[in-house]
C-alpha cells in the first residue's frame, strides 16, 4: 500500500512540474527585455570585479531560463575587453527575493 502511495504522489509530481514547466529550460524570446539586460549586465560586471579584467557587453545572443525556487539564467553573451570581443556562458541564478549571484562564466569555445 505504502508503495503504491508513493508511486501515485510520484506520478503527480512529475505531471505538476510538465504542466508548469518547471525545472525545464525555456527560451526567452525578447533579449532587449530590460530585466534580462540587468541580468546580463551583473554577469559582466561581476565578472569584471572577480577576475580584474575590463569586459563590456556586447549583446546577448541568445537566453533561457528555468524555474528553480526563483529563476536561473543561462546566457550566451558577446562581451568585449577593447580589443577582442568574445562569446561568454553566464549562469545567474535570482532568487525568490531577486538576490542575484554569478555561478558560471566562461568563454564559448569556438
Amino acid at each position: 500500500m505504502r508503495c503504491k502511495l508513493l508511486l501515485t504522489s510520484l506520478l503527480l509530481l512529475a505531471a505538476a512540474f510538465s504542466i508548469t514547466g518547471l525545472g525545464g529550460w525555456k527560451p526567452i524570446k525578447d533579449l532587449n527585455d530590460p530585466y534580462i539586460q540587468e541580468i546580463a549586465n551583473l554577469a559582466v560586471t561581476e565578472y569584471d570585479r572577480r577576475s580584474k579584467v575590463s569586459l563590456v557587453l556586447v549583446s546577448m545572443k541568445s537566453s533561457e531560463s528555468q524555474v528553480v525556487k526563483g529563476s536561473v539564467y543561462h546566457l550566451i553573451i558577446s562581451a568585449t575587453n577593447g580589443t577582442t570581443t568574445a562569446d561568454y556562458d553566464a549562469i545567474v541564478p535570482d532568487k525568490l527575493d531577486h538576490s542575484r549571484e554569478l555561478t558560471s562564466f566562461k568563454p564559448v569555445k569556438s
